[in-house]
C-alpha cells in the first residue's frame, strides 16, 4: 500500500468501554470508505498500567469457545471488548513507549486524532496531539473532544502549540470549539461523532445476538453513574408495560433488581439496543445508538452542572441537533410519556449532518 493511501488514527480503541470501541469502528469504516487504508496507531497509555498478554490471550480464548456464557472478570479490560477489537480493528503493534511512535508512523500520509475524550484536560497526553510526528505527517483531528467545561491555564499554550501544525481541526461539541477559540486562537469545525457517520444496518451486519436471552421483551438499562438513584422511573416504566429489565451498570446494588449482563462485547451492546423496546441510560453513545435504532431511549444527565467533570455538553449537543424534548431527564424527573421522539426529524437532521461530517473528511484527507 502506497504511503499516500496510507491513514492512521489515535485514539482510545483499546479502552473497556462499548463507546469507545465503537467510535474507533465507525471512524475506520467511515474512513476505509473514502479510500484509504487505515489502521490504528496501537498505543497503550501508561498511566492505565501495563498490558498482561498472558492475562489477555486467556480471556480471549475462553470467551471464544464459552461466549455464549455471562461470566465474569475482575478486570478493567473485557474479554468481550477484546473478541470484538481482534474481529473488528486493524490494529497495529502495541507499543506504550512514546519514543517509538515517529518511525512507527513515518510511513504514513496522515494521522487523524479522535474520536472520544482524547483532548480532556484532565487526562491530557500529547500522543493524542501527535505531538511526536515529523516529516511533513498530515494531522487531522475528527471529532475529537475536550470534554469539560474548561481549559486550564496552564494547558492553553501547551494545547495551542499542539494543534499550530494540523492540517485540519474537527471537535464533537460546540462548547470545544468556542474554547479553542476563545482560549488559544484555534479554529474548528464541528462534526458528528463517529458511530453516526454510519447507519443502522451497518450496525445489524456487526451485531452478536445473545443467546441465553430469548423470547422475551425487555427494557435494556445501561448506566455508568455509580451514585444513582435511577430506579424507581425504571422499574416503574417497566413494570407499566409488563418488561424485563436487562441492563449494565457500574452500581453494583443495580443487580439486586435487574437481570445484570457482563463481559459484553460491543457487537453484543449493539443487539441489545436493537432488540430492546426501550432503552434507560446515561451514557452518550447509549443515547447514539438508541437513536440510529429508534428506539424510545431515556437519558440521564450523569453529572451535576457545577460538577468540575461535568461532560453533559456531549449529551446537550445531541439534544441541539435532534429535539429530544422530555428524553433528557434528571433522576428527580417525572417521566412524560406522551413525548414521543420525532424520529422522522431525526432522520432528516441526522443526513444533514452526517454528510457535513464526510464532507470534512474528505477535504482533510484529499
Amino acid at each position: 500500500m502506497i504511503k499516500q493511501c496510507r491513514v492512521g488514527i489515535l485514539t482510545w480503541h483499546y479502552y473497556s468501554n462499548f463507546g469507545s470501541s465503537l467510535q474507533a469502528y465507525a471512524l475506520q469504516t467511515a474512513i476505509a470508505s473514502l479510500g484509504f487504508d487505515v489502521q490504528f496507531i496501537n498505543y497503550h497509555n501508561l498511566r492505565f498500567g501495563k498490558t498482561s498478554h498472558f492475562l489477555e490471550t486467556i480471556k480471549l480464548v475462553t470467551s471464544l469457545s464459552i461466549g455464549k456464557l455471562p461470566f465474569r472478570f475482575a478486570s478493567k479490560f473485557s474479554s468481550g471488548r477484546k473478541v470484538f477489537e481482534h474481529r473488528y480493528l486493524r490494529c497495529g503493534e502495541i507499543t506504550q513507549d512514546i519514543k517509538k511512535l515517529p518511525s512507527i508512523t513515518s510511513n504514513f500520509y496522515a494521522l487523524v486524532c479522535g474520536s472520544d475524550q482524547i483532548w480532556a484536560p484532565n487526562c491530557y497526553n500529547p500522543v493524542y496531539f501527535a505531538a511526536f510526528a515529523k516529516g511533513g505527517l498530515r494531522k487531522v483531528s475528527y471529532a475529537a473532544s475536550i470534554g469539560l467545561n474548561s481549559i486550564p491555564e496552564n494547558l492553553v499554550p501547551v494545547y495551542a502549540e499542539h494543534l499550530s501544525d494540523f492540517y485540519a481541526i474537527s471537535v464533537r461539541e460546540e462548547e470545544g470549539k468556542a474554547l479553542l477559540k476563545d482560549k488559544c486562537g484555534v479554529e474548528s469545525t464541528v462534526v458528528l461523532d463517529p458511530t453516526l457517520l454510519l447507519r443502522a444496518e451497518n450496525y445489524i451486519k456487526i451485531e452478536k445476538r445473545i443467546s441465553y436471552i430469548r423470547n422475551t421483551r425487555f427494557l435494556f438499562v445501561y448506566l455508568l453513574n455509580t451514585n444513582h438513584q435511577y430506579e424507581k422511573q425504571i422499574r416503574e416504566y417497566a413494570r407499566k408495560r409488563n418488561l424485563q429489565i436487562i441492563g449494565v451498570s457500574s452500581k453494583t446494588n443495580d443487580r439486586r433488581w435487574m437481570t445484570h449482563l457482563s463481559n459484553l462485547g460491543a457487537d453484543q451492546f449493539i443487539w441489545l439496543i436493537h432488540h430492546a423496546e426501550a432503552v434507560f441510560t446515561d451514557s452518550y453513545h447509549g443515547t447514539i445508538f438508541s437513536l440510529l435504532f429508534h428506539k424510545n431511549v431515556y437519558t440521564f444527565l450523569r453529572f451535576l452542572e457545577d460538577d468540575p467533570i461535568n461532560q453533559n455538553s456531549r449529551i446537550r449537543q445531541l439534544q441541539q441537533y435532534f429535539g429530544l424534548a422530555g428524553h433528557i431527564i434528571t433522576e428527580s424527573d417525572l417521566i412524560d410519556e406522551t413525548i414521543t421522539i420525532d424520529f422522522d426529524y431525526f432522520e432528516t437532521q441526522l443526513g444533514i449532518l452526517r454528510e457535513r461530517s464526510f464532507a470534512f473528511l474528505r477535504d482533510a484527507l484529499r
